[in-house]
């Protein structure tokens, strides 16, 4: 599931939907609770929605950057 959000957030329409549909904060929460390899897929993720100036301030705002610094 992990790697399928990963790559569905390169498109834009994926990039408007997936905040809606509360991905981010789910994204987020794999951050401390995924395995590695699914904590790597949210960090890439996020990377890829956090191109638009909406997601980066909405990955901001809910405290994504302490998890992904422990990462």
């Amino acid at each position: 599931a992990c790697l399928a959000i990963r790559n569905l957030a390169v498109k834009s329409k994926a990039k408007k939907a997936i905040p809606k549909a509360k991905g981010i904060e789910s994204l987020i929460t794999l951050l401390t609770t995924g395995t590695k390899r699914c904590q790597l897929d949210a960090v890439a993720a996020l990377g890829n929605l956090a191109t638009t100036a909406q997601n980066r301030a909405l990955i901001a705002d809910m405290s994504a950057v302490p998890p992904l610094v422990k990462l």
